[in-house]
């Protein structure tokens, strides 16, 4: 299950809280994407996560993030079931009614990620270290210039060659500097904007086009849409 994080999350959106039941007129407990997870038996991605105060959002998982089991509501507004998150021996999650309580029980197949881009982190919300040391970062390299032509080749083989050679040098000359390292994706995405701009190619022996010509060597219109693309992308990223 994939969600992304924004500055309006509060830990309603990640664990439930009380909401309007508008068959009955009357607040009831809804689920977040945590424990709709769990009693989904799927695990939780959480892309872009520092998007979101993740403090403040996660506080009350916390004690959670450390083996523990914790309540964090009530099914209604006055009495109702208590709704606690724990952890569970069995490989699939559940959620079990026992005892006035409703308990979801993550199995220890169950993982929970979270991904965000380090080039950002000081512009968006930062992990606290309470947080921070209940996780494993594992950080992830871009791939090297070589491994990038190979997937920009398998994966746009129709894509024309003067186009590859420009943008795997635009994706080098990005990665050679520390402070400009970017990861594949928006190259790919430049890949798929100009395989959308350009003419079909015809088939050989087409009346009309001749055969091969010098003028068809280059990709028409090629520094235009590339440049176009570059501008795009950085319009996105503002």
């Amino acid at each position: 299950m994939w969600r992304t994080p924004d500055e309006s999350w509060t830990s309603f959106e990640l664990i439930g809280g009380l909401a309007p039941d508008p068959t009955e007129g009357k607040l009831r407990w809804t689920p977040g994407a945590l424990l709709s997870a769990i009693d989904e038996k799927r695990w939780l991605i959480l892309d872009e996560t520092n998007r979101g105060d993740m403090d403040k959002i996660m506080g009350p998982l916390l004690t959670w993030l450390s083996d523990q089991e914790v309540e964090v509501g009530r099914s209604e507004t006055h009495g109702g079931e208590a709704i606690h998150i724990g952890w569970g021996e069995d490989r699939q999650s559940t959620v079990v009614k026992d005892n006035g309580q409703q308990r979801y029980l993550a199995g220890t197949d169950f993982r929970l990620f979270g991904t965000y881009n380090p080039q950002d982190a000081q512009r968006v919300f930062r992990f606290g270290q309470a947080l921070s040391r209940r996780f494993v970062v594992i950080p992830v390299p871009a791939i090297k210039p070589g491994q990038f032509t190979q997937l920009l080749e398998e994966t746009f083989p129709d894509l024309p060659a003067d186009a590859m050679a420009a943008i795997s040098g635009l994706y080098s000359a990005h990665l050679a500097d520390t402070t400009t390292a970017l990861g594949p994706a928006v190259f790919l995405r430049m890949a798929s904007y100009l395989l959308a701009g350009l003419p079909p190619t015809p088939p050989d022996g087409d009346a009309g086009t001749g055969g091969d010509t010098e003028d068809d060597e280059d990709t028409p219109l090629l520094p235009e849409l590339l440049a176009e693309a570059s501008a795009g992308k950085k319009r996105d990223a503002k």
